[in-house]
């Protein structure tokens, strides 16, 4: 038996920040291609490219929660109406695009 949905809300759309966390993993790989085995002690020095997706995974676990405990279903369309999502999508592409700039000049 699998769950589908809870209630009305489909488990789909539970939030991910998984377009933050593209970029970072981009940007781990080719560090841990380059370094050396040795100096790839890198992770504690870098967690600092964690933080957009976990603010943004905050944010949509914070909707997702009213979604489900008011079954308020217009706080998707509310939140859409005031720009957030176009904004993320520009923080999003430039955050990307600054880590696979410095990703690229580590080749």
């Amino acid at each position: 038996m699998e769950i589908y949905s809870i209630g009305n809300i489909p488990l789909g759309s539970f939030p991910y920040p998984y377009e933050f966390l593209m970029g970072v993993g981009f940007y781990f790989y080719i560090r841990s291609q380059i370094l050396l085995p040795e100096k790839s002690n890198f992770i504690k020095k870098h967690c600092y490219v964690f933080i957009p997706a976990v603010l943004y995974g905050i944010s949509l676990l914070t909707c997702y929660v009213i979604l489900i405990k008011e079954g308020n279903s217009d706080i998707i369309r509310d939140i859409e109406a005031t720009g957030f999502y176009t904004t993320i999508e520009f923080i999003r592409f430039t955050f990307n695009l600054l880590l696979g700039y410095t990703a690229i000049t580590f080749l």
